[in-house]
């Protein structure tokens, strides 16, 4: 690996951190948006279900999301608030996307406060941040959507846990309105501040911002105030004629009219529930993390952080009375960070974002037979969230690529996800046989295809599913001792009746499907005996067949209950492959010699086109389908690979387009069409999607996926068959009938999609997981709940059901495990590093190793060793234990001690002060991430036991560090949410940095591995092209098997992947011609967004970092601003070849297309 690499998202952030509800797309539907931490989501909710209009990254992270009006806009607008900027956008209906109005820098503050905060006034439409200490910066909005300057007005309070703008209509019939006059009748907006005063205390205080006397606004104090409220409030809401005061213990209404807050307590009352984790001292603290407003229904909701407990507080304010407030407890949902009221024909619906479990959307149903009762929560929807992933594994899949075993969530939203790339087939039912030629389904009376045909070299059987029961049956009218070629429903022509036919070398067999065993004959039609012809090739559409015998074709048709041969005709070469377009009005042939496709008419067998499949490679089997409205040719070559031509129809005649080859096995591919059955939202119907199953040693899907061609892997290998077998005894749309590895397999078929992921609910938080391969169990360690203390499970690996638990000490801690074997020993151990900690102390001074081994699926401790310290991190080292112990990097051996038992000892250490919270090693190399330390990088010597520093870097806080080789690593700095890689200069200790990306995201762990499918692979550096512009006519080869894998708090998942100098040469010239040409919302440049934070670079640009999601987007643009791509591209192209003295490459749009599709399987 070099200090050049490619990074790419392979899984979105998931988190939701903001959301709003409105009409933001069109009027009179709800659209609900979101934010995941950089990425801005737009979904409709409609009667049938939920739908995603809009799913685009943001160049920043937002700190405030408001819809909003505006006169001169019809549509409605969203404000959005970063963390240097701010933005005001809109609908576009005409391009489908996200238009930017106005955008607004933050300005540089010398005093920024910690937590910057936001507000937004509707009716006057004016913001207000709190960025500074003892300031109000103040932001009007146009009528058009334009954002005004910022205005700085000071104020007396230094720092605000709160803001919010008040209700004009509390200062209806006051003093205030009294006194304006005539031509001043607007009430001022004022907005109110949650502070605490240098005496701890918690107040509220208004301030009045005059907008109308003067050009500049003018701040002032307001009429009213409140002191002594709940020293934990944290939320400071807007509610008619009044605010609420939300805190952990109570809830305050405040308004000038009435002085006295109302304070409401959480009581006993709201904690009944039958979770067994409801314990009184889990329910006893509250933390308040959202709330919204829902002018339709008088109502507040408010949700505890701690245990996702969701409260109604219901708020009736009439006229001089005191209001009446009523609170509920409704029940649990996940830890909320966000929610929004939808209110879609009048369903009480809400969503519940959450940035540590799976958001959802909910309803409340409210029960009113009796006094005592008590609303209800019904889940609506839930989607999917990763984060945070504090951890996870990697494990090798039978597809080849890796499978992501994941900690994810946190608390009671914990649980583990098994996180794979391409499409699952679970097994239902499997029969040993062998032998098997080819494998076909036939339908019922019913439409169901409970019947499949299996063919033998010599033979052939009919298999047909009885309840739970696979029988053979005999059919009369097929020849069953003879090798079937084909066999399919046809429908009568004249009669529009459903049909059998089977296609053999001595002809085909039409047959009725009936109800008893032997379905009647029908009609045969065999080809001449005279010149000793035989079947070798059929094809079969709606109510036409075409035979292929040798080089003759010979087209046939359904009439009746007959075969009636149409026409017929000599091909210049042996026919390999055919199949028939839809509308029957075109033949597709392969013919071996001359190794082409050609196209010919179906009415009279005429030439229409003629292509040449691909350099020396046979086509073996040929499929037209229509993917999102596109007719590709496909053609499955003898190598293994695929190749693609789009099909342009132009006054009645096809044409083949944009030829590409996909590589993905290495034998001969056979094409099926099967469809599959998504489910696109809990609430919407199911979808139904035709794709193409590649059968080959390694098995693919092909589909559609926002309008661009998609290859997935599946879960199996060598795949000779495959067939639709969805019986009504099975009960599932996505069942199928395969033919794999010596077995006829029913199983069912994941819906499609890039990433398939699997929950296992632990309801804790999940700090660890190992796998232990010589019994197939997980490993995991557990969090502590308020009636269990921390544990280390052994999960069966299918199953995922515990069969082990071994308790800690409720004081316990166990931040780290492993699976692996010790020297000279065979036993494969699973090692679990705890720690005793309290409250007082940061770091432990007692810790343990637990040495166990599995024994029928059962923990047995074998060895416990007191260590003096927090064991946070281990790893196998040479047959040894290298463990982090608080500061020290510890090195132990797995000897014979007293007594003949094998025990620790400890070999040799080296001290530093800080925590190590990440540690690997390469060879002798040892690299150590400390706690505001950065990295060490040591070498192990065996001659005297002791560690050598060789390297270090102490200008970054570490989250996590790996090698990239020996001389260059990848750090993740948690602080700056950069990525950095780290080398050496070859002169001192002190490593440089040798590039840089800015991430947005948290880093907790880096593995060795790819979840792609490994069609690429880099087998000699030496013979990739060394000069960038070569790589315009050469493919770019990645060896992805050897990436690196990374999980982030935002339930992100990314990739990296080393690029040659070349390499990256070549994409650098294209990711800035994309850089600079692509829009982005709020107008922010990539380059801008990709800044890093380092003070050793001459340039906070990112450096020697090739963006993969930026790349990727090109496929998303639209034709005419990926022609200006091109042309910026191909100039830079020019402009080096100019340098460089050569003739310069010139790159069409669909080259440079197919070269960026390529390159983006890594990530995929």
């Amino acid at each position: 690996m070099s200090q050049y690499n490619l990074i790419s998202t392979v899984h979105k952030p998931t988190a939701v951190t903001k959301c709003v509800s409105g009409e933001f797309i069109k009027k009179g539907v709800t659209s609900l948006i979101t934010v995941q931490t950089s990425r801005l989501c737009i979904t409709n909710i409609e009667d049938e279900g939920s739908v995603v209009v809009y799913d685009g990254e943001l160049y920043g992270t937002v700190t405030m999301m408001v819809l909003f009006a505006v006169k001169k806009q019809r549509s409605s607008c969203l404000f959005l608030a970063f963390e240097k900027y701010c933005c005001v956008v809109i609908w576009d209906p005409k391009k489908e996307t996200i238009k930017t109005l106005s955008q607004r820098q933050l300005l540089d503050r010398r005093t920024q406060v910690e937590s910057p905060l936001c507000a937004l006034d509707r009716q006057f439409n004016i913001v207000a941040f709190h960025l500074e200490l003892g300031s109000i910066d103040v932001l009007r909005i146009s009528d058009d959507g334009t954002l005004g300057q910022f205005e700085k007005l000071k104020v007396d309070e230094p720092h605000f846990h709160s803001i919010c703008f008040v209700d004009p209509l509390v200062f209806k019939d006051s003093a205030r309105e009294s006194q304006q006059s005539k031509t001043q009748r607007q009430i001022s907006p004022t907005i109110a501040c949650l502070f605490t005063d240098g005496k701890k205390v918690m107040n509220v205080k208004t301030y009045v911002i005059d907008i109308f006397t003067r050009r500049v606004p003018v701040i002032s104090k307001g009429e009213f105030s409140q002191q002594h409220l709940e020293i934990t409030a944290q939320v400071l809401m807007r509610v008619p004629e009044g605010l609420l005061v939300v805190g952990n213990q109570l809830v305050a209404f405040i308004s000038p009219k009435k002085k006295s807050a109302i304070d409401i307590q959480y009581g006993d009352d709201a904690w009944e529930s039958d979770d067994e984790l409801d314990q009184k001292s889990e329910l006893g603290s509250i933390s308040i993390q959202a709330t919204c407003y829902s002018s339709s229904m008088d109502e507040v909701l408010i949700s505890d952080a701690n245990a996702g407990r969701l409260f109604r507080l219901r708020l009736k304010v009439t006229g001089d009375k005191k209001p009446n407030l009523k609170l509920q407890y409704l029940g649990k949902t996940s830890r909320c960070a966000c929610m929004t009221h939808l209110n879609k024909n009048n369903d009480d619906m809400i969503f519940i974002g959450s940035s540590t479990g799976n958001s959802m959307l909910i309803k409340i149903l409210d029960d009113d037979e009796g006094p005592k009762s008590r609303p209800t929560l019904e889940i609506l929807d839930t989607f999917t969230n990763l984060g945070p992933i504090a951890n996870f594994c990697l494990l090798g899949s039978q597809s080849g690529a890796d499978q992501m075993i994941a900690c994810s969530g946190c608390n009671r939203d914990g649980s583990v996800r098994i996180i794979r790339n391409g499409i699952g087939v679970t097994e239902l039912a499997s029969l040993p046989i062998t032998g098997v030629q080819g494998i076909w389904s036939l339908s019922g009376q019913s439409g169901s295809t409970e019947v499949v045909v299996l063919s033998f070299v010599g033979s052939t059987k009919v298999l047909e599913m009885k309840q739970d029961l696979v029988e053979e049956i005999p059919i009369t009218s097929f020849s069953l001792c003879e090798t079937t070629l084909l066999c399919s429903d046809v429908w009568s022509s004249d009669k529009n009746a459903l049909l059998w036919v089977q296609v053999t070398a001595s002809g085909a067999y039409l047959a009725l499907p009936t109800q008893s065993p032997a379905a009647s004959q029908c009609s045969v039609f065999k080809p001449s005996s005279k010149d000793g012809e035989i079947v070798t090739v059929a094809a079969v559409s709606k109510s036409r067949l075409v035979l292929a015998c040798a080089e003759k074709l010979t087209v046939l048709e359904v009439k009746g209950n007959r075969l009636v041969e149409k026409k017929n005709r000599m091909l210049k070469s042996q026919i390999s492959c055919i199949c028939i377009s839809k509308d029957e009005k075109y033949c597709f042939v392969g013919q071996w010699s001359v190794n082409t496709v050609s196209v010919l008419s179906m009415d009279g067998l005429t030439d229409v086109l003629t292509e040449k499949a691909t350099g020396d490679l046979l086509p073996r089997s040929i499929l037209l389908h229509n993917f999102s409205g596109t007719n590709h040719l496909l053609c499955g070559l003898g190598d293994g690979s695929i190749a693609i031509w789009e099909v342009i129809e132009s006054e009645g005649v096809p044409s083949l387009k944009d030829k590409k080859v996909v590589p993905f096995g290495l034998q001969p591919v056979t094409l099926r069409v099967i469809e599959t059955v998504t489910q696109n939202s809990s609430r919407g119907h199911p979808v139904r999607q035709s794709v193409v199953f590649a059968c080959s040693d390694k098995p693919a899907v092909l589909f559609s996926q926002s309008g661009r061609l998609q290859l997935s892997p599946i879960n199996l290998k060598n795949v000779a068959g495959i067939c639709p077998f969805n019986t009504s005894a099975l009960g599932d749309a996505n069942n199928l009938a395969l033919i794999t590895e010596g077995n006829f397999m029913i199983g069912s078929i994941d819906g499609i999609q890039k990433l398939h992921v699997r929950t296992i609910p632990m309801k804790r938080t999940v700090w660890e997981i190992a796998y232990h391969k010589s019994s197939n169990h997980f490993a995991c360690i557990v969090d502590a709940t308020p009636s269990e203390p921390p544990q280390v499970l052994l999960l069966n690996e299918h199953s995922f059901e515990p069969s082990s638990v071994f308790s800690l000490d409720s004081d316990e801690v166990a931040p780290s495990i492993i699976s692996t074997t010790l020297l000279d020993d065979p036993e494969e151990y699973i090692i679990v590093g705890t720690g005793y900690v309290d409250d007082i102390k940061i770091q432990s001074n007692t810790g343990r190793i637990l040495i166990f081994k599995v024994q029928s699926s059962q923990l047995v401790l074998v060895v416990e060793k007191e260590v003096k310290g927090l064991v946070l991190k281990l790893l196998p080292f040479h047959g040894k234990l290298l463990c982090g112990v608080n500061g020290t990097i510890q090195l132990w051996k797995w000897q014979e001690g007293a007594g003949g038992k094998m025990d620790l000892t400890q070999e040799c250490y080296h001290g530093c002060r800080l925590a190590v919270v990440s540690l690997e090693v390469s060879g002798d190399l040892i690299l150590a991430g400390y706690l505001f330390h950065s990295i060490q990088v040591f070498q192990y010597r065996s001659i005297d036991s002791s560690f050598e520093e060789l390297w270090v870097d102490r200008l970054r806080e570490i989250s996590a560090a790996t090698f990239l080789n020996d001389e260059t690593f990848l750090v993740a700095d948690e602080k700056s949410h950069d990525l950095f890689v780290l080398s050496t200069d070859g002169h001192g200790k002190k490593l440089r940095v040798a590039g840089g990306i800015f991430l947005n995201h948290v880093v907790r762990s880096f593995r060795k591995g790819s979840l792609t499918h490994p069609i690429q692979t880099l087998c000699d550096p030496q013979t990739l092209p060394s000069e960038a512009l070569d790589y315009a006519t050469c493919p770019l080869k990645l060896d992805i098997a050897r990436g690196i894998v990374f999980g982030t708090q935002a339930g992100s998942i990314g990739t990296v992947v080393s690029l040659s100098q070349a390499q990256y040469t070549f994409l650098q010239m294209l990711q800035e011609s994309i850089a600079e040409l692509k829009p982005s919302v709020c107008n922010v440049k990539w380059e801008t967004w990709r800044e890093v934070s380092e003070p050793q670079l001459q340039s906070q640009a990112s450096t020697n970092f090739i963006d993969g999601d930026l790349l990727d987007s090109l496929l998303d643009l639209d034709q005419p601003l990926q022609q200006q791509i091109l042309q910026s591209f191909n100039n830079q192209l020019a402009s080096r070849a100019s340098k460089l003295g050569v003739e310069p490459p010139v790159l069409t749009l669909q080259s440079l297309i197919d070269k960026v599709d390529s390159l983006m399987r890594v990530g995929v």
